[in-house]
């Protein structure tokens, strides 16, 4: 079931082939596809409530970071068209299948997921932005239904300089309902505002500011609530102020560096929920040779909880997470390529409670990709 942008209302799964139909053959068009099919090792597979060590069915006590592999294949296909000089339209769609390897509880979260694009252009003049229409379509199915799903989203912009954006997330599963915060849907309503600057010679800086609203259905986690002792809640609604700044140079002639740093504050009708984020960040982006590149991150992120009191010791609870991450590609010809990523991640609480040591972990995931696009 899919539900109509800014209400409730049903919209019947029919009318998506009217719009594939409607949207598609009529443009004049011109067709490009892809074809992918990734492997990846995780070390620390996260699906909600279902690693915590003290909920979970998948992984003990003794060993809650959740190993395993994954296979996606994943086929995409473009259609776009000039309707006329200041109107052009896009529609993709694209599935992919995903199958997991590892623990043997892990077939549970097999799954697809189907997805349908529309993008609008419309130039205004010569000297102004265009005015950007997008919506997207999502149906996220698998093996467990209680991970059936649908999502969209609804972006308005103007330029590159002012976007709004709804995402409306919407379960299948309405009389149980699981208690897990993974298994919550929710609208969000969100508006961006950047800013490009160049200083002098050096490539433009982006300033960036992102104002969100977000409202959450009423199946929130009931042991969280107990154990936070928090009150019983209709409905959970969260605001939140996201301040970004990115400064790219080109320091050699092949060699990018782009210096960032973000940060974020969450403020809910529950202080529990209130936690702010901090984030600097260090890429490398370096051009090896014609469609051959190397690219590396290494970031670190400062996630506070104020009302998250430590019991233990004075202070609140206070996370630190480093990461590194790297990634190459090769182009071998003129429709594949190859692509190979490393992240790792390294968390660490100043929390004591024996409920929490799982937030001390190491992360460990890669990637080999292989692509053919024509």
């Amino acid at each position: 079931m899919v539900f109509v942008p800014f209400t409730n209302w049903p919209l019947p799964s029919g009318l998506l082939v009217c719009y594939f139909l409607c949207c598609g053959p009529w443009i004049p068009i011109q067709a490009e596809y892809r074809i992918q099919n990734s492997f990846h090792y995780d070390d620390h597979l996260e699906f909600g409530l279902s690693v915590d060590p003290n909920t979970s069915p998948l992984a003990g006590r003794e060993g809650y970071q959740l190993p395993g592999f994954v296979n996606l294949t994943r086929g995409e296909l473009n259609w776009s068209g000039t309707l006329s000089p200041r109107l052009t339209a896009q529609v993709s769609g694209q599935g992919q299948y995903q199958r997991y390897f590892g623990t043997k509880n892990l077939h549970s979260f097999n799954g697809s997921m189907a997805q349908l694009n529309s993008r609008l252009r419309i130039g205004l003049t010569d000297q102004l932005p265009d005015i950007l229409l997008h919506h997207q379509l999502q149906r996220y199915s698998r093996v467990d239904p209680a991970f059936d799903r649908w999502e969209q989203f609804l972006d308005l912009g103007w330029g590159s300089i002012l976007k709004y954006t709804y995402h409306q997330k919407r379960f299948d599963d309405t009389a149980t309902r699981r208690e897990d915060f993974q298994l919550v849907g929710f609208d969000r309503h969100q508006f961006v505002f950047d800013l490009r600057v160049r200083f002098g010679r050096m490539l433009p800086a982006k300033f960036s500011y992102r104002f969100a609203y977000q409202r959450y259905q009423t199946n929130l986690n009931e042991l969280v609530r107990l154990i936070a002792q928090l009150p019983r809640l209709g409905e959970r609604a969260d605001h939140q102020h996201q301040f970004l700044f990115r400064l790219p140079f080109l320091a050699a002639n092949r060699l990018i560096i782009q210096p960032a740093f973000s940060h974020l504050e969450n403020r809910s009708n529950t202080p529990f929920y209130d936690y702010a984020i901090s984030e600097g960040r260090l890429l490398g982006f370096l051009r090896l040779q014609q469609g051959q590149w190397l690219q590396l991150l290494i970031g670190r992120q400062h996630l506070q909880f104020p009302a998250r009191i430590d019991r233990n010791r004075a202070g609140f609870r206070q996370d630190i997470q480093w990461r590194l991450e790297g990634k190459m590609s090769w182009q071998l010809s003129s429709h594949l390529t190859l692509t190979m990523d490393c992240h790792r991640y390294r968390n660490r609480t100043n929390n004591t409670s024996d409920l929490l040591t799982f937030l001390n972990f190491e992360r460990n995931r890669y990637w080999l990709t292989i692509e053919y696009a024509g």
